[in-house]
């Protein structure tokens, strides 16, 4: 599962993953967000989804060792992937709700840090960005995202 959202997990647009995702049945990868493809442009991302594969990218590295789920950016020149969890994560946290080419901030600035902000539609109750960016990328902090060395 790794190695397929390594290559297909975001949009090679948007390059954000969305809610729902899938195979075509000729293969291909879909995202709900960009069904419409070229004829109908999208033009509405939520871009937070693309930290909820941190997580399954960082254990592709710990159970292979292969770097390249961890680091890297998508060849240059392309913006397909593959793209890694450290990608991801950069990308998945600097986005910006319903914009496709809107940015929080560049993407060698820190835009905020992983569960610093409150939900102000739901009274502050739940932490803001798909109830908490923590949850889907804790494992890129543990052991500096290195493989468990017993």
């Amino acid at each position: 599962m790794a190695t397929w959202m390594r290559t297909n997990g975001l949009d090679p647009v948007a390059r954000y993953c969305s809610n729902e995702l899938g195979i075509r049945g000729s293969g291909g990868a879909w995202w709900n967000y960009s069904l419409g493809g070229p004829v109908t442009p999208t033009t509405f991302w939520d871009g937070v989804y693309t930290v909820s594969i941190v997580n399954l990218l960082v254990m592709g590295y710990k159970f292979t060792g292969d770097s390249s789920f961890l680091t890297g950016d998508p060849p240059a020149g392309t913006t397909s992937g593959p793209y890694s969890a450290k990608y991801c994560f950069n990308r998945g946290t600097k986005n910006i709700y319903s914009s496709i080419t809107a940015r929080e901030c560049a993407d060698n600035v820190v835009g905020h840090y992983v569960d610093t902000r409150f939900d102000t539609s739901t009274g502050s109750t739940y932490l803001y960005n798909n109830k908490g960016e923590l949850q889907y990328t804790y494992l890129i902090f543990e052991n500096g995202g290195a493989p468990t060395v017993f």
